[in-house]
This record gives C-alpha cells, sequence and structure tokens, in this order.
C-alpha cells in the first residue's frame, strides 16, 4: 500500500550495494520531479506513473519482478539502457495505451508478459527471449542504427508483432539462437514486417524452423535467409523490397493453404515443396519463382 511521490526536485542513488529493490505499490513521477534510478541493477515491483517529469536510467539495469499484475504510464517514450522482464509467470506488465518503451542497449525477457493497446516496445540494439519467455501484445519493433541481435532461446510464442523498423535500409538485426536450431514464432496468428533495414541469420544450429503466419518485406527491406535450411511455413509478401537466398535450402512445409505475393522474380538457391498433402502455395497472378540450383517437390501443390 504504500506510495511514491516525486513532486517538486530530484530523487537519486548512491551507495545502494549489490542492488536496489524498490517495493512501493506506485511511484509517482509529476511534472517537476526526476527519478535518477541507480546506475547499478534496479528490482522495480510497483507501479509507475510519469505524468510530464522525467525518468533517468543512469545506464543501468531496471527488472521488472512484481508477483502481481503492474501498469506503467508515461506521457513521453520511457527510456531504459539495461530491461529485463522477470515477473512471476503469467503476470502481466501492462504498458499504458499510446506509450512507448524504449531499451537502448539490451533487454532480457523470460517470465512475465508485455502487454498494452497500441503501446510499443522499441529495441535499439541486442535482444535475448530466455526459454520460458511468454508472448505479450505489445509490438517488439528493433529500431535505431546499431547492429542488434536477437537471440532466441524460446521455442514456442515470440509477439503478435514483430518489426524491423531501422534509421537505414542497411542496418542489420540479426536472428541467432543458443539452441540446437532457431524455432520461433507461431504460424496461427504472428507477423513480421521488415520495414526498414536488413533482416539476417547467424548461430541458427542445425536449420531455422520460420513459423510466422506473414513475413512481410516493404520497399526498404531485405531479408537475407539462413545459409543452410530453412523452414518456412507462413506466407510471404514482398511489396518492394529484397529477398536474398544466401545460397541456402528454403523449404515451404505448412500444414495450411499459402500465398507467395512479390513485386519481382523470387530468387531461390534450392527450393522444396514439402507442404501437408494436398496443401497448396499459391503463387500470385503474374509472378515467378526462379530456383537457381535444384527443386525437389515432395508433398504439396
Amino acid at each position: 500500500d504504500e506510495e511514491v511521490f516525486i513532486t517538486t526536485g530530484t530523487l537519486a542513488f548512491q551507495n545502494c550495494g549489490t542492488h536496489v529493490d524498490w517495493n512501493y505499490l506506485n511511484t509517482h513521477i509529476a511534472a517537476q520531479g526526476t527519478f535518477v534510478d541507480w546506475g547499478g541493477t534496479t528490482y522495480f515491483s510497483g507501479n509507475l506513473f510519469e505524468t510530464g517529469g522525467s525518468f533517468e536510467h543512469n545506464s543501468g539495469l531496471f527488472v521488472y519482478d512484481a508477483a502481481t499484475y503492474t501498469v506503467t504510464d508515461v506521457s513521453a517514450p520511457l527510456h531504459f539502457y539495461d530491461l529485463e522482464m522477470a515477473k512471476s509467470t503469467s503476470r502481466t506488465m501492462t504498458l499504458a495505451t499510446g506509450d512507448m518503451v524504449v531499451v537502448e542497449n539490451n533487454y532480457f525477457s523470460n517470465y512475465g508478459l508485455f502487454h498494452g493497446a497500441d503501446a510499443f516496445l522499441h529495441l535499439e540494439k541486442d535482444a535475448t527471449f530466455g526459454p520460458s519467455h511468454q508472448r505479450g501484445s505489445v509490438p517488439v519493433i528493433f529500431t535505431g542504427s546499431n547492429t542488434g541481435i536477437f537471440t532466441c532461446n524460446h521455442t514456442g510464442l515470440t509477439h503478435l508483432h514483430m518489426e524491423i523498423d531501422k534509421d537505414n535500409p542497411t542496418d542489420m538485426v540479426f536472428f541467432q539462437t543458443s539452441n540446437p536450431a532457431l524455432t520461433i514464432g507461431n504460424n496461427a496468428d504472428e507477423e513480421v514486417f521488415i520495414t526498414t533495414g536488413t533482416l539476417a541469420f547467424q548461430n541458427c544450429g542445425t536449420h531455422l524452423d520460420w513459423n510466422f503466419l506473414n513475413t512481410h518485406i516493404a520497399a526498404d527491406g531485405t531479408f537475407v535467409d539462413w545459409s543452410g535450411t530453412t523452414y518456412f511455413s507462413g506466407n510471404l509478401f514482398e511489396t518492394g523490397g529484397s529477398f536474398e537466398h544466401n545460397n541456402g535450402l528454403f523449404i515451404y512445409d505448412a500444414a495450411t493453404y499459402t500465398v507467395t505475393d512479390v513485386t519481382a522474380p523470387l530468387h531461390f538457391y534450392d527450393l522444396e515443396m514439402a507442404k501437408s498433402s494436398s496443401r497448396t502455395m499459391t503463387l500470385s497472378t503474374g509472378d515467378l519463382v526462379v530456383v537457381d540450383n535444384n527443386y525437389l517437390s515432395s508433398y504439396g501443390l
């Protein structure tokens, strides 16, 4: 039931030992107030309300660790240096409608859900989904100009909406895993948008299992496929961007009906049709697929 109000002035920390464990129910930062976080690790278990004031991350690690449902409501983009989602299983941190969280260095998600309607999580550098990551509804958007590395060590649901929207078309985001293979996405409802920037792959183990319902490659976007074997089970929409096969094997393996719709000839190095029996992969009217090396048709139409 305890609250802190930073009405006028600056709250900061020094000599905090190994960490700060901030357990107030509500922290309020008013228009003339500033919260300067500890430069080390801060465990934060309550609600955060910023109504015109300032939150300064101080290059520290901020950990949402509440065992309860919590809310963050801010009037301007909330910047963290390192951010970790470590709430109790299935407990949400809800970002208020229209709000934005920006992580400048590293984001780690292992427990708890990051929710919000018309709210956004911007990642400017690296991110990791741990084995116990739980999917939230807030779109995950890779932004900025830094090369980003996304390590996905989770094999289930990721996020409803993931997007590459970097500053420049040549800015890179690499997807990778520490698992035996990179398995990512859910072809029931999850989508990836490559709006601006280049999505590529490294350290994918034996293969890449790409299970997003829809993959969108916009005019300033590039999808550089894994150089090994890619299992692709969703729809592919290229609306002016680029798909690079990287001399790999691309396998259409969906158990559902899927669509490929492109604006230019779509080149594969090796291509295999291995969908469930009688399931179609429909190439849109006027489109062209080119297989540079080898084509194998096993199942599907």
